[in-house]
């Protein structure tokens, strides 16, 4: 199974760089390219990417904000921000960014963010956090990833549980 693939920066030989190499390494595919957040949400919401390559200074939506609606659509998403900006480092790994690749950057450091996605066995279908859990015998806790990082709940002090306008 493939990794589909979605890059979002406002410079369009950025995103053909890293198109070509995404598209070097056997199973990634990129399904689609925005140039700003704003589009890159409607494609993520459309297309549910499994890795997003993300810029951070872009118009109309920054790149830490688009990280923070991506997941919200879908908080599995493996998010890699590539930028040429290191000020923004500690934010993305508040959101558990995958990786933080800093403009300008050699393809070989893609290969192996690209690479190291695959060995730590981040299947499309299930991430490494939720496989942590599973092994966990008797865990009886539902893991949620909010806005101020993960909590753990115990599943005795649920009543009820809803998700509505990407809010849970």
């Amino acid at each position: 199974m493939y990794y589909k693939v979605v890059i979002v920066d406002d410079e369009k030989d950025m995103r053909m760089l890293l198109k070509k190499a995404i598209e070097k390494v056997n199973g990634f595919e990129t399904i689609g390219e925005a140039e700003n957040g704003e589009r890159a949400i409607k494609l993520i919401e459309s297309s549910r990417p499994h890795v997003v390559f993300l810029d951070v200074e872009m118009p109309e939506l920054d790149g830490v904000e688009c990280a923070k609606r991506i997941l919200e659509i879908n908080p599995d998403t493996i998010i890699i921000f590539a930028t040429g900006h290191n000020e923004y480092m500690s934010e993305a790994f508040e959101l558990y960014a995958f990786d933080y690749l800093i403009k300008p950057f050699k393809m070989e450091r893609v290969f192996t963010t690209l690479e190291r996605i695959k060995k730590v066995n981040l299947k499309p279908e299930e991430n490494s956090l939720n496989k942590i859990i599973r092994h966990e015998k008797g865990l009886e806790k539902l893991v949620v990833k909010n806005k101020e990082g993960i909590s753990f709940i115990d599943m005795k002090d649920i009543i009820i549980i809803q998700r509505e306008d990407r809010s849970t």
